[in-house]
């Protein structure tokens, strides 16, 4: 694994001060969203079962900057891009805003494209720890990246299942009127009656979720091996530099660096001089 220079916010240089900042409003911007829409849907009662995915969406958004500093690393500007897109369309407008109950192709076209933006997102993880990933046998790098992505779609399966259960939300679908009042006759309230609710949810949205996300990162991983059959940039050499973010670390350099910098290059290119004319004498 590399060893990585955290750069703190007020030590990095300008341009990339900036890009940290228009991130961080960014975030805020969804969580505060998330957050009010959470109060809104339970002043009113909420019926539509949005309370999990707001709640999930005002925490999740800060994830990279968690990271971040866990990994004492910073992801470049596009991977963080590519992650505020995935929370945006998913998290916020599928979920928060439930278009994905609204129109049910919307929740198969966020998913399949989630399933091609993470191996990208994946990508710069395995930039982090791995050195010289890039001249990873191809397959096996497809492999890695490939099966992170399912791990990702299937997390996100299991905690839409918890959310359901332990809140009574309705990521995983719904049930009937009659299986409901059935339930009901039954006794059961809270986590228990949600159990027997889940009995009922059919597995096909799950699937189907799961499907299209695995068609998503085939695309890529064909994308990425065509890449490296052909030799040509195809976007993904791009991506591919983009990888290890290092320019994200990239400290803020003073005059008297500067100076220092420019020194040491001219004391270079004397030394370098003096021995040109060293060897022309002889």
């Amino acid at each position: 694994m590399k060893t990585r220079n955290y750069v703190k916010l007020k030590q990095l240089a300008p341009v990339q001060r900036r890009q940290v900042l228009f991130l961080a409003a960014l975030y805020g911007v969804m969580s505060l969203i998330s957050v009010v829409m959470l109060i809104y849907y339970n002043c009113i009662g909420d019926p539509y079962k949005r309370t999990a995915n707001c709640v999930n969406t005002a925490v999740a958004v800060w994830f990279p900057f968690i990271a971040e500093r866990l990994l004492k690393h910073r992801f470049s500007f596009f991977q963080h891009m590519v992650y505020a897109f995935i929370m945006l369309t998913s998290c916020m407008i599928g979920s928060v805003f439930y278009v994905f109950e609204l129109w049910a192709p919307y929740d198969k076209l966020a998913h399949g494209t989630s399933g091609y933006l993470l191996m990208i997102f994946i990508m710069g993880i395995l930039a982090y720890f791995i050195k010289d990933f890039e001249k990873i046998n191809a397959p096996v790098l497809i492999m890695i990246m490939f099966a992170f992505s399912l791990g990702t779609a299937c997390a996100w399966e299991v905690i839409e299942f918890l959310f359901d259960w332990l809140l009574g939300q309705n990521g995983q679908g719904y049930v009937s009127d009659e299986v409901l009042k059935k339930i009901a006759e039954q006794g059961y309230t809270g986590i228990r009656a949600n159990w027997e609710k889940l009995k009922y949810v059919g597995v096909l949205d799950t699937d189907t979720d799961m499907a299209v996300h695995t068609a998503g990162s085939l695309v890529f991983s064909l994308h990425f091996l065509l890449h490296r059959l052909t030799g040509r940039n195809l976007l993904m050499g791009t991506l591919i530099k983009d990888a290890p973010a290092t320019e994200m670390n990239t400290p803020f350099q003073t005059q008297t660096d500067k100076s220092d910098n420019e020194n040491s290059l001219g004391k270079v290119s004397d030394d370098t001089l003096s021995e040109a004319k060293e060897n022309k004498a002889e």
